[in-house]
């Protein structure tokens, strides 16, 4: 069974996952803060995170006091952890700008996939090839 964590601030998407990943029997965990993520990370033996790329609200206080975690400074962040860098992470988003991903594609996540989706049928499909490619280029070190 496939396990996916999403980290999602968007009502909306997250209830668009729920009902897909109960289709397909894959088991989703929702982080809406950075402890959650931190703690699902730990505790589940998660197949993919499925990150919004624009998450709000994660993470470090700037200057004027906000949260500026992106999805990719998360990426990031799971990359550096030795017991959480074999989870590969695919970001969600809207934007398809060549610069984005350029900098998405160097930030180590394991893919991008598309905001509005193509189908929300090809969305575990997509998942799963990513997963694959993912588990060859990066053999779990045990």
């Amino acid at each position: 069974m496939l396990q996916i964590l999403a980290i999602e601030d968007d009502s909306k998407i997250v209830k668009l996952y729920e009902s897909l990943f109960a289709k397909i029997g894959a088991n989703l965990f929702l982080a809406t803060s950075e402890q959650e993520m931190t703690r699902i990370l730990n505790d589940e033996q998660i197949d993919v995170v499925l990150m919004d790329y624009h998450i709000e609200g994660f993470g470090y206080a700037d200057e004027a006091g906000e949260k500026k975690h992106t999805g990719l400074t998360l990426a990031k962040l799971i990359a550096s952890n030795s017991d959480w860098q074999h989870i590969p992470v695919v970001l969600v988003t809207a934007d398809k700008s060549q610069q984005e991903f350029e900098k998405a594609k160097n930030s180590g996540i394991a893919g991008v996939v598309f905001k509005p989706f193509e189908s929300l049928l090809d969305l575990p499909q997509q998942l799963e090839e990513i997963i694959k490619r993912w588990r060859k280029e990066h053999p779990k070190k045990i």
